[in-house]
């Protein structure tokens, strides 16, 4: 949900938005609490076995993926967390439509990471990798 003529509210009522906003996303992630749980500790075991957290996206969602990525270097001292964004480097500063529809590109950038296709061990039914050929 998009909110229209931010431009004409008063700082108030852009701060009562913004708060509210904040705490329907809040609310939203606790309802997902054992569900990011499981998901925290499938990542530590893979880690622990090996593997490696890779962050893909595309515009945002990959800028903020490559910022995560990045800070666990300093923070805990592991390169085993990626960051990928479609379109590469030059996207993080610059937008790049289009670019995160290309699966021949998605799957170069994989290749270049050395990723493996590990999907057999995954459970869930959704592999959002199904499409990409490594």
């Amino acid at each position: 949900m998009t909110n229209k003529n931010l431009d004409l509210m008063s700082t108030s009522e852009l701060t009562n938005l913004f708060l509210n906003k904040e705490l329907a996303a809040i609310n939203s992630i606790k309802s997902q609490k054992s569900n990011i749980t499981k998901v925290i500790n499938k990542i530590i075991s893979k880690i622990k076995s090996g593997g490696r957290m890779i962050y893909v996206g595309a515009g945002t969602s990959g800028r903020l993926g490559i910022l995560d990525a990045v800070e666990c270097k300093p923070t805990f001292s592991t390169d085993l967390f990626l960051g990928i964004i479609a379109g590469g480097k030059e996207a993080v500063f610059m937008a790049k439509e289009g670019i995160e529809d290309n699966l021949a590109l998605a799957a170069k950038d994989l290749k270049k990471i050395n990723l493996t296709n590990n999907w057999n061990n995954y459970k869930s039914k959704i592999n959002p990798c199904k499409n990409i050929k490594l």
